[in-house]
């Protein structure tokens, strides 16, 4: 899929630019889980159109991926380990292991710096999106389109002007200087700009009676690089000729697997043993058309084993790919061929669990009440540390117990602003934190040392309702994806963290204010952690 995809860059592959019937299909496969859209039009095309065959490949395609990540994190070192699934903890569970890894590694180890770099990354992203969807920019598009560059897409528009802070002169000169230096924008790309045709002709003639075969095309890029200096641009196709003309004449080095290598196949096989005379038979007899030295060098890489070997072979050579996976179920007649069947089976259940997970989460910003029934709210106190602004900076800082106190005291307004109908629980991994309050019902839980972590204490909580049965009568508020699923099978309502903060900043404010604001006043009355140890 990804040579395909390769061969499909100059396509825009973005929904917009499909037709109706591409759109539908599209649609379908998102509804399915699969939300990629590049990726869902080359299954596609790879598939003539027909979803069913689509699902199927990207099924295997993402069976495969969250395989190989699995592979690279159990590679890595215990501690390395536990950092990627502390910062998967702090809600970027949807990056690859691969590159946690990689900025762990450039970071020392520093999971804070590294939250730091990705949250960095999310906001300038979001910056962006927010950027592309504002009506000056929408304005600004349209003023470049009117000036020639009709073709160009969207999203690159976007992307210069918010580089260019919104300078249209600025992004149009950027635009004529890819062009000019011929690497981009060129009338062959299709962006309505008019290339100098005749110019490029005229230089290309001009080679070609000097005895250079020069495409206008070309011609045109050595003219712009030369500024237009025919005596210099003669010179230097020159030397690349001589270049050329000095490499071509250079012996080829042979390979030790060469065919034209001195030792015969004769040799190579009165060198060898007795073992490696008998899996070297037993891959001549499938036909594999591999020189014997390549064969020997792979055999003894791979231990011996005739079945590695004619696993990287089928890798290698696409076009025998039939003939040597037949010659791999002759020589493993007992293998499972239903492992591939139950990875895909595996895929579809996951992405079915997070879809009912999706629909089943309540939208709290949206509503003036908590809904109908609900006499008790959990708080997965760890994974609402990280989803404001204010909070996380206290986090970040090494301020715990400062961020610990601001988050109990919103929690608190809140349920006095309740008036006492629903009791409000805030559970930690491990806090000092602990303790009820006298006026309002609510309270701080630590899970430590009784649990290893608050998601067990949140599900055993869950599973101590007084009336278990009557589903939806206690909502949990965390993003934990794998808690969430856990949570749903003990008839728990979930909300996400934001969601929650949004619906309080309302109900305490009085009226609709920003998240980070509501929750920066009962931050900035909080004295620091030093201040709290010298009383």
């Amino acid at each position: 899929m990804r040579l395909q995809r390769k061969r499909m860059r100059g396509q825009n592959l973005h929904f917009e630019e499909q037709d109706e019937a591409t759109r539908a299909k599209l649609m379908e496969l998102e509804q399915l889980g699969f939300r990629r859209c590049p990726r869902n039009t080359v299954a596609l095309a790879l598939s003539g159109g027909d979803v069913k065959e689509a699902t199927m490949r990207l099924l295997k395609l993402n069976a495969k991926q969250q395989k190989r990540q699995q592979q690279i994190l159990a590679q890595q070192e215990p501690q390395t380990q536990a950092s990627v699934a502390e910062l998967r903890k702090l809600g970027f569970e949807h990056q690859p292991a691969g590159m946690l890894v990689r900025m762990l590694k450039r970071n020392e180890g520093s999971v804070a710096a590294v939250s730091a770099k990705l949250q960095k990354r999310a906001d300038k992203f979001a910056a962006k999106l927010k950027f592309e969807q504002e009506p000056s920019t929408i304005e600004a598009i349209a003023a470049l389109r009117a000036k020639g560059f009709d073709k160009i897409k969207t999203r690159r528009f976007a992307r210069l002007l918010f580089k260019f802070d919104g300078d249209i002169e600025a992004v149009a000169e950027a635009i004529g200087n890819r062009r000019r230096r011929g690497r981009r924008f060129n009338n062959n790309n299709g962006n309505g700009v008019e290339a100098d045709t005749d110019a490029n002709a005229k230089t290309a003639a001009l080679l070609q009676a000097k005895g250079f075969d020069v495409r206008p095309k070309r011609a045109g890029r050595l003219m712009a690089r030369f500024n237009g200096d025919v005596e210099t641009m003669l010179a230097h196709i020159e030397a690349k000729r001589a270049e050329r003309q000095q490499r071509g004449t250079k012996k080829r080095r042979l390979q030790p697997w060469s065919r034209h290598s001195n030792k015969d196949e004769a040799s190579v096989e009165s060198d060898l043993d007795e073992a490696t005379k008998a899996k070297m038979a037993q891959l001549k007899e499938l036909k594999l058309d591999v020189p014997d030295k390549k064969l020997v060098r792979m055999l003894r890489k791979n231990g011996m084993d005739t079945l590695k070997v004619v696993a990287k072979l089928a890798s290698r050579f696409q076009r025998k790919k039939r003939r040597i996976a037949s010659a791999m179920t002759a020589l493993s007649s007992t293998e499972d061929e239903t492992s591939e069947e139950k990875e895909v089976a595996d895929v579809v259940i996951e992405n079915k669990k997070k879809k009912n997970l999706k629909d089943s989460r309540i939208g709290l910003a949206a509503m003036e009440s908590l809904p109908e029934g609900i006499d008790h709210i959990l708080l997965d106190g760890n994974n609402m540390l990280f989803c404001t602004g204010p909070i996380r900076k206290l986090c970040l800082s090494g301020q715990r117990q400062q961020a610990e106190r601001a988050l109990a005291r919103m929690v608190e307004a809140l349920a006095q602003r309740l008036g006492g109908a629903v009791r409000l629980t805030l559970v930690f991994d491990s806090s000092q934190q602990t303790g009820q309050s006298d006026e309002v019902p609510f309270s701080v839980l630590s899970s430590a040392p009784a649990f290893k972590t608050a998601d067990d204490h949140l599900v055993q909580l869950m599973l101590e309702q007084p009336d278990t049965d009557a589903t939806g009568c206690c909502l949990v508020v965390t993003a934990d994806r794998e808690l969430s699923f856990r949570l749903l099978e003990t008839g728990a309502q979930i909300a996400k963290p934001g969601q929650f903060f949004k619906f309080a900043a309302t109900l305490v404010g009085g009226q609709p204010i920003g998240m980070d604001s509501f929750v920066q006043a009962f931050v900035a009355d909080q004295p620091s952690d030093s201040e709290t140890d010298n009383e």
